[in-house]
């Protein structure tokens, strides 16, 4: 009969009582299913071990670690590390965690289960970060567990696990301090070495344009104005020697080469060239004071053209004199209408110097005697002297003068293209500049990474300390017995209270009133009581 609401506490029991046999199989058999559970699994140890991580020791403001990654990382590389392939089959193996036949059989099943039974588990707290504000997670210490069917091989395995973990991590810090250590030692001989191009590249630059460098600016401005004035007075040094050839050329001239012969009673012959000698002197002079119509300067013009016409140079002496006449009368012009300082005048009177020169030089022959004799006269023999040294210093000078006027264009190239030189010098210096300012900060932190790699490599560090050992386990962790039961115990008692609730809703049967007014939908007349047979045959007996 179906179960209805309005059942009471009796009902309950009645029905209890009914379909005991349907709660009582369904609770033994979940029951018989749990006790096999909890000690049909095999039996499995579980062993941790507590790693403290501790921080480096002196503060990164002395010495700075090069190690950047996170711990969190570490650990994970380290895991991972340890999880491989490899790794797991040699520790099933030294610890004989697995029959020898089923390491070689199955491997990768061996290595899947182990890596199962691998825990590893981050301790973190919220801490204050003295460098910035606020709080953040940090991971202070990490557990490594492992799970074995004994305790000794949960222990010692675990137990090696951690003592990888305590090695892995002192290797691989050292390992990542010496990785940028000697990246920054290489980086700085690669630097160095184009620090060392650069210097020979400039060294190159300087010995071309030693001369045109900027900071030769100054002495080459300097130079070319003390160059401007040498010239200057080079000049006026070739004015002087110039003017004092040409009154040496005209003392000269009047100045007889050889000293008169003088008789027994002192009187002075002269020779047809001594005589020409005076007629020249006379005639230069009476030109210089009267003009060409004067009877002085007819008389000497007619006796020297008389004599050179004995000597043969007559044309050439008609030639001379008329151009010598011509050109005072031009300068004696010219004094009269400008006066002695005007340009014209100055030209003139060179003009005439010169032209006196060569018409004594054309027309002034001595005789064979005075050809190959040498003059004997002091005063024309001083003037020789006199003027094959002024000659000489006049070239000395000229030659000065073409130098001074090159080192000046020299000077002037030099100024002209400091510019242009100075824009490729500060190049080269700017990058020859950087480079070495790269090279010093290279070099600093080359410094550091050597302190860093010391640090790792001491006790200074960051590094892992074995806070707490594995542990030889005295319980199993797995199967969990007593949790097993209670769970079945539980779930026996719900299905077998299902199991009979189904069973009375599926019973078609009437066994009270109740169901009998549930099926008419009226209550009976008459309720018979239940007549137990035994006593109905005791009562016959006695009638």
């Amino acid at each position: 009969m179906s179960l209805t609401a309005d059942m009471q506490i009796i009902d309950y029991v009645k029905v209890a009582m009914r379909r005991k046999f349907h709660f009582l199989a369904t609770f033994g058999v979940i029951m018989a299913i749990s006790l096999a559970l909890a000690f049909g699994l095999p039996t499995k140890y579980q062993s941790e071990a507590t790693l403290l991580i501790e921080r480096q020791s002196i503060p990164p403001d002395l010495v700075e670690s090069t190690v950047n990654t996170f711990v969190q990382e570490i650990i994970q590389q380290i895991t991972q590390k340890l999880l491989t392939y490899e790794s797991l089959l040699g520790i099933a193996a030294t610890h004989k965690l697995y029959p020898e036949n089923q390491i070689k059989g199955d491997p990768r099943r061996v290595v899947e289960e182990m890596r199962d039974s691998f825990e590893v588990n981050m301790l973190d707290v919220r801490a204050s970060d003295p460098n910035k504000s606020g709080s953040r997670e940090a991971t202070i210490a990490f557990t490594v567990a492992f799970t074995a069917n004994t305790p000794e091989q949960a222990r010692d395995v675990t137990a090696e696990i951690t003592d990888r973990y305590l090695k892995e991590h002192e290797i691989q810090r050292q390992l990542q301090a010496e990785k940028v250590r000697e990246f920054i030692e290489v980086e700085a001989l690669k630097l160095r070495a184009q620090i060392e191009d650069m210097e020979t590249e400039l060294a190159e630059f300087k010995q071309d344009e030693i001369h045109t460098l900027p900071e030769l600016k100054d002495v080459n401005l300097r130079l070319y104005e003390k160059t401007e004035g040498q010239i200057e007075t080079s000049q006026e040094r070739v004015r002087e020697l110039e003017d004092r050839l040409e009154g040496l050329r005209a003392s000269l001239s009047v100045t007889p080469a050889f000293e008169n012969v003088r008789t027994d009673e002192g009187s002075t012959l002269l020779n047809a060239t001594d005589r020409l000698n005076s007629l020249v002197a006379q005639y230069l002079r009476a030109t210089s004071r009267y003009s060409a119509k004067h009877p002085d300067v007819i008389r000497l013009n007619r006796e020297i053209r008389t004599l050179t016409e004995q000597t043969g140079n007559g044309g050439r002496a008609d030639e001379l004199m008329d151009e010598l006449v011509r050109l005072q009368e031009e300068l004696r012009q010219a004094q009269q209408r400008y006066g002695d300082g005007h340009p014209d005048v100055q030209r003139l009177e060179k003009s005439v110097a010169a032209l006196q020169q060569g018409f004594q030089s054309a027309l002034i022959t001595g005789d064979d005697q005075g050809k190959s004799a040498q003059p004997d006269n002091p005063a024309y023999v001083s003037l020789q002297t006199q003027l094959r040294g002024a000659q000489s210093s006049l070239e000395a000078e000229r030659s000065k003068l073409r130098r001074l006027e090159g080192k000046l264009t020299e000077y002037e190239r030099r100024i002209f293209e400091t510019p242009q030189v100075e824009v490729r010098y500060q190049n080269l210096m700017r990058e020859y500049n950087n480079a070495v300012s790269q090279y010093n900060e290279l070099s600093r932190k080359q410094l550091d990474s050597d302190l860093a790699l010391t640090l790792e490599e001491g006790e200074g560090g960051e590094q892992f300390l074995l806070s707490s050992p594995a542990f030889l386990p005295k319980l199993p962790d797995s199967p969990n017995r007593v949790g097993i039961l209670l769970i079945g115990m539980l779930l026996a008692g719900v299905f077998g209270a299902l199991a009979a609730a189904i069973a009375e809703y599926a019973d078609r049967a009437i066994y009270d009133v109740r169901d009998i007014t549930a099926v008419l939908g009226a209550p009976p007349l008459a309720v018979i009581p239940k007549i137990s047979l035994g006593r109905r045959a005791s009562h016959g007996s006695h009638s």
